[in-house]
């Protein structure tokens, strides 16, 4: 069986290191002795220099493995109990902040006009605590003193009474339109521009009023009318009609002001002479500016040359 053995050179260095290392006396090596006496120099005896190399060797490695075992954690051990900055009591720290930062105040303000969750809302952008009751109509405010004067006149500008709505007042103009001079009838005269418009644009000459409605609702609510319209004692048959739209919103800004008329429908049941009772009608969503007279529709009734116009203007009642 081959055994591996150390370098014959390195046996006095080792020899030196395992006693110092165990802490005993340096015991007898079974190692092969290395044959000096052929290589001699002169100056000295060649195996005692060897050992005492060794020996500054062993110290070497005892040092180093002192340093690497002991040293290094002692340092590392010592860092991490004592940190660079130095230690400030608790107490110190809580005074310290105590007087940068003053207590907060708490009111409580009263809403009385406005919607208490609204102006909560609003109040967000002063960053501060804020604690809306809706049942009680107060709002909870905890802030800093410096800021308690702007939320409480932000408050005061906030809470105010909200304008009474508008009223808007529509009037619609029902007429029969044909290409015959003689179903001509008299019409308002805030009708002339209109009638000379429609005879400019479509093939009609005469125009007789069937009815005129009026319809009056609240800024952002609808309205509507049912009626029956007889243009003539002598009709059997009259125009029966349903006038309604969804919502009228009277828009931010100047007289004249504009009104916008969402879901605006008519339809009626009417009856032309030689003809069977038809329904007509039709639905929109326009503008109307006050003063103005707008054409909404227009519609075929009976004949081919016969129509049913609608004429709506609209007012706003402050």
């Amino acid at each position: 069986m081959t055994v591996n053995r150390w370098p014959e050179k390195w046996a006095p260095a080792f020899a030196t290191i395992c006693p110092l290392w165990q802490g005993e006396k340096s015991p007898t090596v079974a190692l092969q002795k290395p044959r000096w006496s052929r290589h001699r120099r002169p100056g000295g005896s060649q195996p005692h220099r060897l050992r005492r190399n060794a020996r500054a060797v062993s110290q070497l490695w005892v040092a180093f493995l002192w340093v690497s075992v002991f040293a290094v954690p002692s340092v590392a051990f010592a860092q991490a109990k004592s940190p660079n900055r130095p230690t400030v009591p608790v107490q110190s720290v809580k005074a310290q902040v105590s007087k940068e930062r003053p207590q907060d105040d708490q009111r409580v303000f009263v809403i009385k006009h406005a919607d208490v969750e609204v102006i909560a809302r609003a109040l967000q952008i002063f960053g501060v605590r804020i604690q809306p009751n809706r049942d009680l109509r107060v709002i909870g405010v905890s802030a800093p003193p410096a800021l308690m004067p702007a939320i409480e006149d932000a408050i005061r500008r906030f809470d105010v009474p909200s304008p009474p709505p508008k009223n808007v007042e529509l009037t619609a103009y029902l007429m029969i339109a044909s290409d015959r001079e003689a179903d001509a009838g008299p019409l308002p005269t805030e009708l002339d521009p209109v009638v000379k418009q429609l005879k400019a644009n479509f093939v009609l000459k005469a125009f007789r009023l069937l009815d005129t409605l009026v319809v009056r609702s609240r800024d952002r609510t609808g309205g509507k009318v049912t009626g029956v319209a007889r243009a003539n004692p002598q009709d059997r048959q009259p125009l029966e009609y349903d006038f309604a739209y969804e919502s009228a919103t009277v828009q931010p800004g100047e007289p004249p002001r504009s009104i916008r008329l969402d879901g605006l429908k008519l339809y009626g049941k009417i009856a032309v002479e030689g003809y069977s009772p038809g329904f007509a009608g039709f639905s929109a969503a326009i503008d109307v500016r006050e003063g103005q007279k707008v054409v909404v529709g227009k519609t075929a009734v009976g004949e081919a040359n016969s129509a049913l116009i609608v004429v709506i203007s609209a007012k706003v009642l402050d």
